[in-house]
């Protein structure tokens, strides 16, 4: 374990967010809640909140429903809010905005809703529901959004009733006028395959690319 975290620690902030999902999955597996694996975590997610930091928090936050890590999950989420005070704001508001739109995602599955009449019933609670100003989202940390383009909402007819989502984003050098930002939320779904999936797929294109157009 020690010779694994000194082969990590060279990593840039941007390579060791690549594995986070799978470092937060290990430590399950570690003997004690104080493990070099925990802290090496935590220095880099302090050192760079704004990427390995939020990766982390929201990995960690994923699966606080399980008892058997929930412990050793809360008491890093707890370190962490408390060593890095900047970063705690806009994941409490990014939290506020998940519960907002898990509330949105229940309305439709009300058995007294009746199919006809989902994709008004989402519309109107997502057109009641106050938003914060900013908010980023958990998909991304660069992302901030300013609210809902309610009319592009709807939601696919799967088991699930996954939301796809429409947001609005804040203007920024690149792009003055803002655009739209295009999210499809899950309530009640496991999603580790889906990132493991995305990892894989974009890690096979970038070794394409690599290979295709070598340095």
């Amino acid at each position: 374990r020690s010779y694994a975290i000194e082969c990590l620690k060279p990593l840039r902030d941007d390579e060791l967010a690549l594995y986070v999902l799978q470092l937060v999955q290990v430590l399950k597996y570690e003997v004690l809640h104080d493990s070099q694996l925990a802290c090496f975590l935590l220095v880099r997610a302090i050192r760079c909140p704004n990427l390995v930091g939020h990766i982390f928090f929201w990995h960690l936050k994923a699966e606080m429903h399980i008892p058997e890590i929930s412990e050793r999950y809360g008491m890093l989420i707890e370190l962490y809010l408390e060593l890095a005070p900047a970063h705690r704001k806009d994941l409490h508001t990014q939290n506020v905005v998940q519960e907002l739109l898990i509330t949105a995602a229940r309305s439709i599955k009300d058995k007294a809703v009746k199919k006809k009449d989902r994709l008004s019933k989402l519309r109107s609670v997502l057109a009641a529901t106050e938003f914060p100003e900013e908010f980023g989202v958990p998909l991304n940390p660069e992302w901030v959004c300013t609210g809902l383009r309610v009319e592009k909402c709807r939601f696919m007819d799967s088991k699930k009733l996954p939301l796809w989502l429409c947001f609005t984003t804040a203007p920024t050098v690149a792009d003055p006028e803002g655009k739209n930002l295009l999210v499809m939320f899950k309530d009640g779904d496991d999603l580790r395959q889906d990132l493991l999936t995305l990892q894989v797929s974009h890690g096979s294109k970038a070794m394409a690319m690599h290979h295709h157009w070598p340095n």
